[in-house]
Protein backbone atom coordinates (compact mmCIF):
# COMPACT_ATOMS: atom_id res chain seq x y z
CA UNK A 1 0.00 0.00 0.00
CA UNK A 2 1.11 3.60 -1.26
CA UNK A 3 0.34 6.42 1.29
CA UNK A 4 -2.32 4.75 2.85
CA UNK A 5 -4.16 4.20 -0.82
CA UNK A 6 -5.97 1.08 -1.48
CA UNK A 7 -3.47 -1.87 -3.21
CA UNK A 8 -5.10 -3.46 -6.30
CA UNK A 9 -7.52 -5.87 -5.41
CA UNK A 10 -6.39 -9.01 -6.90
CA UNK A 11 -8.97 -11.66 -5.53
CA UNK A 12 -11.13 -11.32 -8.69
CA UNK A 13 -7.44 -12.05 -10.93
CA UNK A 14 -6.99 -14.90 -8.93
CA UNK A 15 -10.54 -16.24 -9.68
CA UNK A 16 -10.34 -15.78 -13.03
CA UNK A 17 -7.23 -18.06 -13.52
CA UNK A 18 -8.83 -20.80 -10.86
CA UNK A 19 -11.66 -20.98 -13.10
CA UNK A 20 -9.52 -21.25 -16.17
CA UNK A 21 -8.14 -24.40 -14.48
CA UNK A 22 -11.09 -26.74 -14.78
CA UNK A 23 -10.21 -28.76 -17.54
CA UNK A 24 -13.48 -30.77 -18.29
CA UNK A 25 -17.29 -30.55 -18.67
CA UNK A 26 -19.45 -32.31 -16.52
CA UNK A 27 -23.26 -34.04 -17.46
CA UNK A 28 -25.55 -34.64 -14.49
CA UNK A 29 -29.10 -35.74 -14.36
CA UNK A 30 -30.29 -32.73 -13.24
CA UNK A 31 -27.22 -30.26 -13.30
CA UNK A 32 -24.37 -29.70 -16.14
CA UNK A 33 -21.07 -27.13 -16.41
CA UNK A 34 -19.51 -26.74 -19.17
CA UNK A 35 -16.82 -24.22 -20.75
CA UNK A 36 -19.21 -21.46 -22.47
CA UNK A 37 -18.14 -19.80 -25.39
CA UNK A 38 -18.74 -15.83 -25.82
CA UNK A 39 -17.60 -15.19 -29.10
CA UNK A 40 -19.21 -12.55 -31.24
CA UNK A 41 -21.13 -11.57 -27.99
CA UNK A 42 -22.14 -7.70 -28.03
CA UNK A 43 -22.85 -6.80 -24.07
CA UNK A 44 -24.76 -3.41 -22.72
CA UNK A 45 -24.40 -2.46 -19.06
CA UNK A 46 -25.60 -0.03 -17.02
CA UNK A 47 -24.56 0.91 -13.51
CA UNK A 48 -22.80 2.64 -10.41
CA UNK A 49 -19.50 3.42 -9.41
CA UNK A 50 -18.10 3.37 -5.70
CA UNK A 51 -14.83 3.64 -3.92
CA UNK A 52 -14.36 2.43 -0.25
CA UNK A 53 -18.23 1.62 0.10
CA UNK A 54 -19.07 5.32 -1.30
CA UNK A 55 -21.18 5.79 -4.44
CA UNK A 56 -19.43 7.95 -6.58
CA UNK A 57 -21.36 8.17 -9.72
CA UNK A 58 -22.34 6.06 -12.48
CA UNK A 59 -21.38 4.38 -15.72
CA UNK A 60 -22.44 2.95 -19.10
CA UNK A 61 -20.30 -0.05 -20.82
CA UNK A 62 -20.03 -1.59 -23.72
CA UNK A 63 -18.07 -4.75 -24.52
CA UNK A 64 -17.41 -7.32 -27.70
CA UNK A 65 -16.19 -10.48 -27.30
CA UNK A 66 -14.59 -12.64 -30.22
CA UNK A 67 -13.46 -16.34 -31.33
CA UNK A 68 -12.23 -18.25 -28.18
CA UNK A 69 -8.47 -18.85 -27.75
CA UNK A 70 -6.84 -21.60 -26.39
CA UNK A 71 -10.19 -23.34 -26.52
CA UNK A 72 -11.42 -21.39 -23.50
CA UNK A 73 -11.18 -17.65 -23.20
CA UNK A 74 -12.27 -15.35 -25.36
CA UNK A 75 -10.63 -11.94 -26.20
CA UNK A 76 -12.73 -8.57 -25.46
CA UNK A 77 -12.46 -5.17 -25.91
CA UNK A 78 -14.38 -3.00 -23.40
CA UNK A 79 -15.57 0.34 -23.42
CA UNK A 80 -17.02 2.36 -20.51
CA UNK A 81 -18.35 6.03 -19.95
CA UNK A 82 -18.80 7.26 -16.39
CA UNK A 83 -19.79 10.24 -14.67
CA UNK A 84 -18.33 13.72 -15.39
CA UNK A 85 -16.67 12.31 -18.27
CA UNK A 86 -14.63 9.49 -17.40
CA UNK A 87 -13.60 7.03 -19.89
CA UNK A 88 -11.88 3.57 -19.97
CA UNK A 89 -10.97 1.55 -23.35
CA UNK A 90 -9.49 -1.83 -22.61
CA UNK A 91 -8.62 -5.28 -24.59
CA UNK A 92 -8.44 -8.42 -22.50
CA UNK A 93 -10.03 -12.06 -21.54
CA UNK A 94 -12.80 -13.24 -20.92
CA UNK A 95 -14.13 -16.55 -19.59
CA UNK A 96 -16.94 -17.99 -19.03
CA UNK A 97 -19.06 -21.40 -17.58
CA UNK A 98 -21.97 -22.37 -18.61
CA UNK A 99 -24.03 -23.94 -15.90
CA UNK A 100 -27.57 -25.57 -15.80
CA UNK A 101 -29.69 -26.61 -13.03
CA UNK A 102 -33.04 -28.48 -14.12
CA UNK A 103 -34.24 -26.61 -17.42
CA UNK A 104 -32.70 -23.41 -16.06
CA UNK A 105 -29.47 -22.16 -17.83
CA UNK A 106 -27.68 -19.84 -16.07
CA UNK A 107 -23.36 -18.75 -16.51
CA UNK A 108 -20.64 -17.28 -14.67
CA UNK A 109 -17.97 -14.71 -16.10
CA UNK A 110 -14.67 -13.89 -15.20
CA UNK A 111 -12.50 -11.03 -16.84
CA UNK A 112 -9.30 -9.66 -17.04
CA UNK A 113 -8.62 -6.46 -18.88
CA UNK A 114 -5.57 -3.65 -19.26
CA UNK A 115 -6.84 -0.80 -20.28
CA UNK A 116 -6.45 3.01 -20.74
CA UNK A 117 -8.40 5.44 -17.95
CA UNK A 118 -9.17 8.88 -18.35
CA UNK A 119 -10.45 10.80 -15.35
CA UNK A 120 -11.92 13.73 -17.57
CA UNK A 121 -14.10 15.58 -14.21
CA UNK A 122 -14.40 12.01 -13.50
CA UNK A 123 -12.92 9.80 -10.65
CA UNK A 124 -9.37 9.82 -10.52
CA UNK A 125 -7.38 6.27 -10.74
CA UNK A 126 -4.19 8.23 -10.34
CA UNK A 127 -2.82 6.44 -13.54
CA UNK A 128 -4.02 5.93 -17.08
CA UNK A 129 -3.05 2.54 -17.57
CA UNK A 130 -5.23 0.83 -14.98
CA UNK A 131 -6.87 -3.07 -14.28
CA UNK A 132 -10.21 -4.46 -14.64
CA UNK A 133 -11.00 -7.17 -13.33
CA UNK A 134 -14.36 -8.61 -12.60
CA UNK A 135 -16.85 -11.60 -12.44
CA UNK A 136 -20.67 -11.59 -13.15
CA UNK A 137 -23.67 -14.56 -12.79
CA UNK A 138 -26.69 -14.47 -14.57
CA UNK A 139 -29.61 -16.03 -16.87
CA UNK A 140 -29.22 -17.64 -20.15
CA UNK A 141 -32.70 -17.56 -21.79
CA UNK A 142 -33.92 -19.97 -24.49
CA UNK A 143 -32.85 -17.12 -27.55
CA UNK A 144 -29.13 -16.55 -26.85
CA UNK A 145 -29.84 -13.18 -24.58
CA UNK A 146 -27.98 -12.86 -21.31
CA UNK A 147 -28.98 -11.05 -18.34
CA UNK A 148 -26.51 -10.89 -15.54
CA UNK A 149 -25.32 -9.04 -12.54
CA UNK A 150 -21.47 -7.83 -12.44
CA UNK A 151 -18.68 -6.47 -10.12
CA UNK A 152 -15.40 -5.29 -11.02
CA UNK A 153 -12.45 -3.75 -9.63
CA UNK A 154 -10.05 -1.20 -11.17
CA UNK A 155 -7.12 0.25 -10.14
CA UNK A 156 -3.54 1.52 -11.58
CA UNK A 157 -1.69 -1.32 -8.97
CA UNK A 158 0.58 0.76 -7.78
CA UNK A 159 1.73 2.24 -10.95
CA UNK A 160 0.78 6.26 -9.55
CA UNK A 161 1.70 8.12 -6.56
CA UNK A 162 -1.94 7.02 -5.45
CA UNK A 163 -4.28 4.11 -5.91
CA UNK A 164 -7.71 4.71 -4.85
CA UNK A 165 -9.31 1.66 -6.73
CA UNK A 166 -12.74 1.75 -7.90
CA UNK A 167 -15.56 -0.61 -8.01
CA UNK A 168 -18.51 -1.06 -10.49
CA UNK A 169 -21.83 -2.80 -9.99
CA UNK A 170 -24.09 -3.19 -13.03
CA UNK A 171 -26.96 -4.80 -14.66
CA UNK A 172 -25.88 -6.19 -18.23
CA UNK A 173 -26.92 -7.32 -21.41
CA UNK A 174 -25.83 -9.18 -23.65
CA UNK A 175 -26.56 -11.44 -27.30
CA UNK A 176 -24.64 -13.46 -29.81
CA UNK A 177 -24.20 -12.53 -33.35
CA UNK A 178 -22.86 -14.92 -35.59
Amino acid sequence: MRGGEEAMDGRMAIAFWLMSLASSDYEGNSFSVKHGDAAHRLTFSQGFLQSRGRTVGGEARITYSFERVLNRFNPVIDFSVGTGGATFLGAGLYEQTDFSIGDHDFFAGFSFIPGLYAKGNGFDLGYPLVFRSGMELGYRTENGTQLSLSYDHRSNAGLGHMNPGIESIQLRISKQFE
